[in-house]
């Protein structure tokens, strides 16, 4: 089953490069709402759970993002 459209599928493709672009090491993430822009635009088209971690350092930059699981 898909959520979304080729047309909407082809619009999150194109807001996920720019996010991606974005949300590079070194960009602050001071929010709830920062994080949430970060990830939701990857996994908002998934059919999937996945779980991961951001890593910040005592400036709330960003250091590293990675996926540890995907669910079925």
């Amino acid at each position: 089953m898909t959520m979304f459209t080729q047309r909407e599928n082809r619009i999150l493709d194109q807001a996920r490069d720019i996010i991606s672009r974005y949300y590079q090491r070194g960009v602050q993430l001071c929010s709830p709402d920062d994080v949430r822009r970060c990830v939701m635009v990857e996994l908002a088209p998934l059919e999937h759970e996945e779980f991961g971690i951001i890593l910040l350092d005592n400036q709330n930059q960003l250091l590293h993002r990675e996926i540890l699981f995907r669910g079925r």
